[in-house]
Formats: C-alpha cells, structure tokens, sequence
C-alpha cells in the first residue's frame, strides 16, 4: 500500500468502536497522532455514501481472541462497504488496544487453493494425496480443496485423515466440498447433515455445498436453507453455498431471492455456471452478482462462456473479453482473508480432441498459470 494512502483504524476491543482516519504510517513505527480525526468505523462503513476517502481499513486486534473471530461480529459493513468502495482490509496484531502502540502491520491474504478435482487420481498426474500434496505445497498452493465425493468413488486416492494430516505437515489449508442427493427436501436434509459431519471432522477451513435441486419451489428452498444454517452452527465450520448448475443457486435471480431471505447465508461464488445457464455474459445481472460477492467466503476463479463453464484455455488470446468480464466480476468478491480456487478441471470440462480424446490443453499448466494471475492480481 503506497505510503499516501488513507486508512481507518478500529479499535475492536474498545467498548465503543472508535477509530481514526489519517496518513498510512510507515511499518515500524508509531502513527502520528495529530494526522488523525476521530470516527466510529462501523457507521462510516454503513454509511449509503462514504464522505471521506480512504484505501485501506486497519483492524486493530490486542485481546485474546483471534481476528477472524472478531471480524465476523460485524462482516456484512466490514466485506460489503470495502468491495463497493474498493478499499482493502488490512489486520493487526498489538499487545496493547492503543492506537498509537500500532507498529507494524501485514495485508490479509487471499488464500490461493489447488483443486485436486484433475490432480489426484487414476487417470491424473498423482495417483493418490500422499504422492500429491508435498508437491503441491513445494508448487507455491496455500491449500488444497476436495470433493468428500471424490473419496467415495476411488478410495485409493487415501482417506479423510489421511488428507489432513499431510495438509497439516505440509503447511496447506484444507476446503471440502459436498454434495446432497435424496428425496425431497427431507432426503438433501439428511444426506446433508451426513455429509456435513463427516466433513468436520477432520476440521477444514470451510465446506463448500452443492445443495438442492434447481427445480424446488422458493418455499422448499427456504425450507432446506433454514435447517442448512442450523446444522452449519452446530458443526461450527463455515459453509459456502455454491452458485453451481442444478442446484438452489444456479441462476442469479434464484439466488437473489434465497439470499435477500437468509441474510446470514454465505457463497461460494462460481459464475461460470451463471453464464452458461443463461447464455450470455451477465452484464445485466450486476444486483445478483454484487449480492453474491458480498457473501463470498470462496470463489471458483475459472472462465467460462456462454456454451460451457469452462474454456479451453484462459491463456488464450481469443478469450480475452471473457477472462476481463470475469476477473472484474471476482474483483467484487475477493478483498482478503479468503480462498480462491482456480478450478480448472479435466474432460469433459476440459475439452478435447475428436477421435483422440486428447485434451486440448495442459490442465495443470493452465491452473499454475491461474494461480499466479490471481496472487499478482490480490496481493
């Protein structure tokens, strides 16, 4: 952050919530007291329309509980005002809860994850995670994200345990994703909670859902959400609700609808199957799309177009309105703090070519490629 920049300070241990606004310090030293004028941040980001400039907000943390934990009392004026007013959050850890003992301070990261959908398995590079996920973490990944599924139809890729053990050794973080099938609601209920605390028990960082079916009613939808919401309390790990093809979250007015009722419900934002689900660029979907974005905890950075959620390959040139169309999308969703996974996968996603079945590019070039796109573009 250059050194003219403004900044907010939030004090979040105080009582009342007061902050400061000035000139961004140098790291390493004490802010000059007479460049800052008292606000309340959480009014300033609440307000309809910011009356002063800033670029960054500094979240001052001294007690013993942990920033992140602390962030979520108040994530909607926090991730919402920051994405619609384009100013980044940044985090500090202090010993004291004085301002002006604030010496130094890092960037939140956004947290870059490989998906091993492609990666690990009998016709993939790695046969199973034990083989995969040193070099994945000697690649530069921060983390690794799975299907719970994916264990169930080739179980000699390893096991549960077996994955977050080797995460843990290697320093990765750890996202899984699952999926609900059964009959009505009750059935995706069931299979849900299942599903759900299976996935917590080796503790990830967050659980991605596909849930539902996209032929529900509004009022089924409401129904399986409401039990949704409960079971991710009582699991204690959070849960992103995918905007995937088939399920509750397929179009963006669907989605406008579920998450206007269920203010609390976080995303997992993957526009790609947006895109093709309505054939078109949607340009003209930007309330559903900011709402979505506001939400996000996870977001599936891969391209996609208006026949297929995928590309052949985003380095193309002749895919250039499509990759900036998306990036600008993303750019909505991911401030800091957050996984972002460049989800590029295998045929069929991957096209290939006639008679040969030959894809038509390299999968892991181009999610190594996505990866580094991604960390030069957020940090």
């Amino acid at each position: 952050m250059p050194r003219s920049a403004k900044w907010i300070v939030a004090d979040l241990n105080s009582a009342v919530l007061n902050g400061r606004v000035g000139s961004n310090p140098t790291p390493g030293t004490k802010p000059r007291s007479e460049a800052y004028r008292p606000l309340d941040p959480w009014l300033f980001l609440e307000q309809p329309a910011r009356s002063v400039a800033v670029d960054a907000v500094l979240m001052l943390q001294s007690g013993r509980s942990g920033i992140s934990t602390t962030l979520t009392q108040r994530p909607a004026a926090l991730q919402s005002r920051s994405r619609q007013h384009g100013f980044r959050v940044l985090t500090h850890d202090a010993v004291s809860g004085s301002v002006g003992d604030a010496c130094s301070f890092r960037l939140g990261q956004v947290k870059i994850y490989k998906t091993l959908w492609g990666a690990v398995g009998a016709e993939a590079p790695f046969a199973d995670f034990r083989s995969a996920i040193p070099y994945i973490a000697e690649s530069g990944w921060d983390g690794v994200s799975v299907a719970l599924i994916a264990l169930q139809f080739d179980p000699e890729i390893g096991t549960l345990e077996e994955l977050r053990e080797l995460c843990t050794s290697c320093g990765l973080g750890l996202s899984i994703m699952i999926h609900t099938f059964g009959e009505g609601v009750t059935g995706h209920l069931q299979h849900l909670r299942q599903e759900m605390e299976r996935a917590a028990s080796v503790q990830p960082d967050h659980i991605i859902c596909h849930g539902g079916v996209d032929a529900w009613s509004l009022e089924e939808a409401k129904e399986f959400y409401s039990e949704a919401l409960g079971y991710e309390a009582q699991a204690g790990i959070p849960v992103a609700h995918e905007t995937h093809r088939s399920r509750l979250l397929h179009s963006p007015w669907q989605a406008m609808e579920i998450l206007e009722a269920f203010p609390e419900l976080k995303t997992a934002m993957d526009l790609s199957h947006w895109v093709v689900m309505s054939e078109r660029l949607i340009h003209d979907q930007e309330a559903a799309i900011k709402l979505t974005a506001s939400r996000a905890i996870h977001v599936d950075a891969r391209v996609g177009h208006e026949q297929a959620p995928q590309v052949p390959d985003p380095r193309d040139p002749s895919w250039s309105s499509h990759l900036k169309a998306f990036e600008e999308w993303w750019d909505l969703a991911i401030t800091s703090d957050q996984v972002v996974v460049p989800e590029y996968g295998p045929p069929p996603y991957l096209p290939t070519i006639p008679h040969t079945g030959e894809p038509v590019a390299d999968l892991w070039a181009i999610c190594d490629w996505a990866k580094e796109r991604l960390r030069t573009r957020y940090q």
